[in-house]
């Protein structure tokens, strides 16, 4: 006998107008090792908006184990059964997500500029994740993003079509289009920015991709670019297998502020894995699977706390812009 099934899913528009607002950061959400748990603690913390950060797909792992850099076929076949697998998909109450890319959902690890299907990735991702221009949102190059909203404005970076290989003469993550878009919004913007992408901003004490390590050049002419500028900039990344909030001193900026990272929802993880490289920036972390929620109180007041399949939380701060974080 034939049978049909009936899927009902709630949702409402995103008041964006608040200054009030509660943030999932998640990244790395390998679907070969899917935890609904995680989900569903997530689901429980009653969030306004998603964010996520990269890796939301793994396009080029055909097993746990087993990688091959995705073709167009591989990218759509993949990122078709993470959205079957993964339980954030199958809340009764939709959430709205705003996404970015890195490596895996961009179709090869470690990937740059010369990964040969760069078109047909940007297509696949924003099949899934959307193109959205509004009064509110604004697409940028690539797959970037920008909008205002909880008094906040949120740069969504692309880190992975524009970025050159490393030692190149014209070192870039960004892009020099996509560098000159996001300055430009920085500059302008009335609002304290936070500006996400996929990989670690301040990572260079890990010795892998991080915009520091691979392209320090770039790095510190981008920095100095922002410290020119009166905005107040936080940074928001993911990753690294492992959660952690930084203090960025004030001479980088010439005011304090923080890195978020946030990683991984479930994916592989080794127990105390932050704690293999010492980070003198790092304020608190956890290498278990795990997200974090940005908890904007006021336009200057945030706490950040991280979650896993427990309610109580890993570890949990309080932030203001100006006066810096509460320790």
């Amino acid at each position: 006998p034939q049978t049909s099934y009936i899927e009902r899913r709630s949702f409402s528009a995103l008041d964006m107008s608040t200054t009030r607002a509660k943030i999932a950061l998640c990244s790395c959400m390998n679907d070969h090792i899917h935890s609904a748990r995680n989900w569903q603690s997530l689901e429980r913390q009653k969030p306004d908006a998603l964010f996520f950060l990269g890796d939301a797909v793994y396009a080029d792992a055909l097993s746990l184990f087993e990688f091959k850099m995705a073709d167009p076929d591989q990218l759509w076949r993949r990122f078709v059964e993470a959205w079957k697998t993964l339980d954030v998909y199958k809340w009764d109450h939709l959430v709205p997500v705003f996404a970015t890319w890195d490596d895996h959902d961009y179709g090869s690890n470690n990937s740059n500029r010369n990964y040969p299907y760069t078109t047909e990735a940007q297509i696949h991702f924003r099949d899934f994740f959307g193109k959205m221009d509004s009064s509110e949102i604004q697409s940028g190059p690539g797959i970037s993003m920008t909008f205002d909203a909880f008094g906040q404005r949120f740069l969504f970076l692309g880190g992975r079509s524009f970025r050159s290989e490393e030692g190149a003469s014209d070192q870039t993550v960004f892009g020099k289009e996509q560098e000159a878009w996001a300055l430009n919004l920085v500059a302008e913007s009335e609002r304290p920015v936070w500006l996400v992408t996929g990989s670690q901003w301040f990572g260079k004490y890990l010795k892998k991709e991080s915009y520091e390590y691979t392209h320090p050049e770039s790095f510190k002419w981008f920095l100095r670019q922002l410290k020119k500028m009166d905005t107040r900039v936080s940074f928001v990344s993911g990753d690294v297998h492992f959660s952690e909030v930084m203090r960025i001193e004030s001479d980088i900026l010439g005011y304090e502020t923080v890195e978020v990272t946030s990683s991984s929802v479930h994916s592989l993880m080794v127990p105390g894995w932050h704690r293999v490289y010492r980070n003198p920036r790092r304020m608190v972390s956890t290498s278990r699977h795990n997200f974090v929620v940005l908890d904007i109180q006021s336009q200057e007041d945030h706490r950040f706390q991280c979650f896993g399949v427990r309610r109580r939380p890993y570890f949990s701060l309080q932030r203001n812009i100006k006066e810096g974080v509460d320790s």
